[in-house]
């Protein structure tokens, strides 16, 4: 894991400008939208006392669609950055895969499956992507949004609600962890499968003429679906 974390290292810090703004944005809307529902809860109480008034009403409209430009350019932003910057750490890994495989010798290409080559320039960029992107953002904004919601439920509501409204995310936290595993888990096996299925495309196409000399058009198909089958429902039951 730390050779893995190295590696993304090497290219995300070319990045750090974007991530810097991208955490920015997100920070910013993370903020505008916990502060949102102290003005719905302001409105409420003005109604419920009776002295709300024709001015007040525009005066919180006005914030409010102040607020949600805001969170629009926000969303905007963190969505340019730090996605922009995933997909071209995406692009620089590929480019850099592939300039490495062109240095390779023939002998490389006799011991290793076109299928599993594949899979690392599909699947596995694309997780790589994926982990460098939205993992980023769902992990940083889950961070920011719950400090700033107990930040204002202990100031703004009471601790004991508070304390009740916390109580299930201890559950949540052990479902991630199992959850994770397994999805982990799986994720290995799909990859396999990929690799099979796209070796086994490239034999069936490459050996058409056997194919239909020999008349195993319905075994071809029989053992594609079954392949497929297992991509789609890894853990199901082996090809």
């Amino acid at each position: 894991m730390k050779q893995e974390l190295i590696l993304a290292w090497r290219y995300v810090r070319g990045h750090i400008p974007q991530y810097a703004a991208g955490i920015i944005s997100l920070t910013v809307v993370d903020a505008v939208n916990t502060h949102i529902p102290r003005l719905t809860g302001q409105v409420t109480d003005r109604l419920v006392a009776g002295t709300a008034d024709a001015a007040m009403a525009l005066r919180v409209a006005l914030t409010v669609l102040l607020l949600g430009a805001v969170i629009v350019l926000g969303r905007f932003g963190w969505r340019y950055f730090l996605l922009g910057a995933s997909r071209s750490i995406e692009k620089e890994m590929r480019n850099d895969l592939f300039a490495h495989l062109e240095t390779l010798s023939a002998c490389y290409f006799n011991t290793h499956k076109t299928g599993d080559l594949m899979a690392h320039f599909t699947n596995d960029l694309q997780s790589v992507r994926q982990l460098l992107g939205m993992t980023v953002i769902t992990t940083f904004d889950a961070s920011v949004m719950l400090a700033l919601v107990l930040y204002s439920m202990l100031r703004y509501v009471s601790v004991r609600l508070t304390l009740i409204a916390v109580l299930p995310m201890i559950l949540i936290i052990f479902g991630d962890i199992i959850f994770g595993k397994v999805m982990h888990r799986r994720f290995l096996l799909k990859q396999e499968a990929f690799g099979e299925l796209t070796d086994q495309t490239r034999e069936a196409v490459t050996g058409i003429r056997v194919v239909k000399a020999f008349d195993y058009h319905d075994r071809m198909a029989d053992d594609c679906r079954r392949r497929m089958h297992f991509l789609l429902f890894p853990g199901h039951g082996r090809a």
